[in-house]
């Protein structure tokens, strides 16, 4: 039998233990998880962006900017 090509009710679940749409979706971007709602309202998660790289835990620190009147690190 073929693999289903989201997740399932219960697989969301265990990931995020919550069944509102509303509480998955929250968890699943605070866990850095591509996630959509569909039409009917229910959450859809495809296995194949878990398989992306960089997918899990893909939430970026923040950027520093370059502080004026600094050379940078190069040589004076």
């Amino acid at each position: 039998m073929a693999e289903n090509i989201a997740l399932t009710v219960t697989e969301l679940f265990e990931l995020t233990h919550y069944v509102r749409a509303l509480e998955q979706l929250r968890e699943l971007q605070r866990m850095g998880i591509r996630a959509h709602r569909r039409a009917d309202g229910t959450v859809c998660v495809l296995r194949a962006w878990l398989a992306e790289p960089g997918q899990m835990g893909a939430q970026s620190g923040p950027k520093l900017r370059p502080v004026r009147g600094l050379n940078n690190g190069a040589p004076a």
